[in-house]
């Protein structure tokens, strides 16, 4: 696997882009000026600041706490973010649930839309994702169910992350708050 060392305020900038980035409109050259302006509002912001700004407490302590690589990772070893986007049946691997997204998923999920951008958005915005204890080769995606699900359906099996092994005083339960 590709991995090159990385930081927490790297990490956090990349997640507050791709949360800035939801509601980006879908026409290809209005996202790449969605992104550059969003990048250019981040670009000023460093250190505490940057991190009080990702708004999940857990969220931020796992990002603040890791041991951060950005790397190359294979989809079929990651799980989503259980129920995601509110899909209670979205529970396990990148794979099952692309099997599962045709016939489950409610006509309005976001995956949709992002597969179609999938092209324009996979360099620009990495996964997050937390290397499980019991197995270190399997990943549990902290932000970036919906790309990589919508990777996954657009036939990409591979995908850039940032990923990190975090402490284990820090706290690993995923809560949905949607």
């Amino acid at each position: 696997m590709f991995e090159r060392p990385s930081n927490a305020e790297v990490v956090a900038r990349a997640h507050i882009l791709a949360e800035r980035l939801k509601t980006a409109p879908a026409d290809r050259e209005k996202f790449r000026a969605a992104l550059a302006e969003e990048r250019k509002k981040l670009a000023g912001i460093g250190g505490l600041e940057l991190l009080r700004l990702v708004e999940d407490q857990d969220r931020r302590k796992r990002i603040e706490k890791g041991t951060w690589v950005f790397a190359v990772v294979n989809l079929d070893r990651c799980a989503v973010w259980p129920g995601m986007g509110g899909e209670e049946w979205a529970r396990g691997g990148v794979s099952k649930i692309a099997g599962l997204f045709p016939s489950k998923s409610s006509p309005g999920n976001r995956t949709r839309a992002i597969m179609e951008r999938a092209p324009d958005i996979f360099a620009e915005l990495p996964l997050i994702a937390i290397r499980t204890r019991s197995d270190h080769s399997r990943l549990r995606l902290d932000d970036g169910s919906h790309r990589a699900v919508a990777y996954y359906l657009a036939g990409f099996r591979q995908a850039f992350a940032f990923v990190a092994r975090v402490p284990s005083a820090v706290n690993l339960t995923w809560k949905w708050d949607g």
